[in-house]
């Protein structure tokens, strides 16, 4: 964590930091700056608010960690890595709708994988990932990616018109 602060005596050389999650809707944070000298001790009050302020930014950290576990485990396909098809219609609904009401294009890729059945079950899922990761690297930032079905994906890609051979486009 960076931190530009400037005491009384110029830069703090010693510092204690605790970040402090805040219970607030949005993400927010705390920061808990304690600065001292050298020569000056901390008071067993002071060690114990720090330590206080520790086990508050633990639990947060190990609450968060469950939660993004359990927001895995229901949005993320574990052989993919991308988001399961519950998740994808739900994001190609929003997707849909912003389009519509800001009257800006929005295209859909739908990727399938030939052949996928004949495939053994652990070389397929292997190949679904590498295909995943693959499309993720050629996808641009705000687009979203997610599993269709066992054999297909299905981007989003917000903002962006496609144009097929023969298409005439008017205006630039």
């Amino acid at each position: 964590i960076g931190i530009d602060f400037t005491g009384p005596e110029g830069s703090p050389q010693h510092i204690l930091l605790a970040v402090i999650p805040l219970p607030i809707e949005r993400p927010g944070w705390g920061v808990l700056v304690i600065e001292r000298s050298q020569k000056v001790t901390y008071s067993e009050v002071e060690l114990d608010l720090c330590t206080e302020f520790a086990a508050l930014a633990t639990t947060a950290g190990d609450e968060a960690a469950v939660a993004m576990q359990m927001r895995q485990a229901n949005e993320i396909d574990a052989e993919s890595g991308v988001y399961k098809r519950e998740m994808i219609d739900q994001l190609y609904r929003q997707a849909h709708e912003q389009a519509l009401q800001k009257r800006k294009p929005l295209s859909i890729l739908r990727i399938c994988m030939d052949g996928f059945g004949a495939l053994p079950a652990d070389a397929s899922a292997k190949l679904m990932r590498r295909l995943a990761d693959v499309i993720r690297d050629e996808i641009d930032y705000g687009d979203t990616i997610g599993r269709f079905t066992e054999d297909e994906f299905l981007v989003l890609l917000p903002d962006t018109g496609m144009v097929a051979p023969g298409d005439v486009v008017v205006g630039a």
